[in-house]
């Protein structure tokens, strides 16, 4: 076989190569998410709001740290300097025990939720209406204990209601007022128990299992 026809050859085939598989290649925006994709299933719905659950279990240590570090109830005898300068009144706003980034990822998790959850009921004929609230009913929760945290340190914090899907969002949001972010709060505490979707416990398991760690009808009461 000459050189010519391997060459015919191997454009033939590169060409049905390209022609079959475009659909492969398309680049996705990468400034977004394809929201249009992502939320078609009830386990779509689950997956960020266990995200959410995720986070608050990251975030848990800084609590400490917020709290009984800082009122003097635990005393850190091996640590990080951030720790001791914590006890000692000698921490700076640039510390990274004053960052609130993953407080802010479990309030996306949970916008994300509250938004986009109903979509998914309509898509999806698996996902019930009351599995929906439900739903609905823990990412209330999980925004209003992130902002009560939030307000207890910090007093003045932003007020984010709307996922951030792009990036046309701004990302220097004005702090709220402490007023403003408690009557949120007190607002998102409300939808959760006025829906009537808030569980006692999940799948009949008692306080162990699936119920552990998820939010409940007593614990918006609490």
């Amino acid at each position: 076989m000459n050189m010519k026809k391997v060459l015919y050859i191997c454009m033939l085939a590169g060409s049905m190569l390209f022609s079959g598989c475009s659909d492969w290649l398309d680049v996705l925006p990468k400034n977004e998410q394809v929201t249009a994709n992502y939320w078609k299933a009830k386990e779509d719905v689950e997956a960020v709001l266990a995200s959410g659950y995720y986070y608050m279990r990251e975030a848990t240590p800084l609590l400490i740290d917020w709290g009984e570090l800082r009122a003097g109830s635990v005393y850190m005898y091996i640590g990080y300097e951030e720790q001791y300068k914590l006890m000692d009144f000698q921490l700076i706003s640039s510390s990274n025990l004053c960052k609130w980034e993953t407080f802010y990822k479990i309030i996306n998790m949970a916008n994300s939720v509250i938004t986009y959850a109903p979509d998914v009921e309509e898509k999806d004929e698996t996902y019930s209406n009351a599995a929906m609230l439900s739903h609905q009913t823990e990412a209330y929760f999980m925004r209003a204990l992130t902002y009560f945290y939030l307000v207890r340190n910090f007093k003045e914090v932003p007020l984010v209601l709307q996922p951030y899907v792009d990036d046309s969002a701004p990302y220097s949001i004005a702090k709220a007022s402490e007023e403003t972010l408690i009557a949120q709060i007190k607002a998102d505490i409300n939808m959760a128990l006025e829906s009537g979707a808030a569980k006692e416990f999940y799948d009949d398991d008692k306080w162990a299992g699936a119920s552990k760690g998820r939010a409940t009808k007593w614990a918006l009461y609490a």
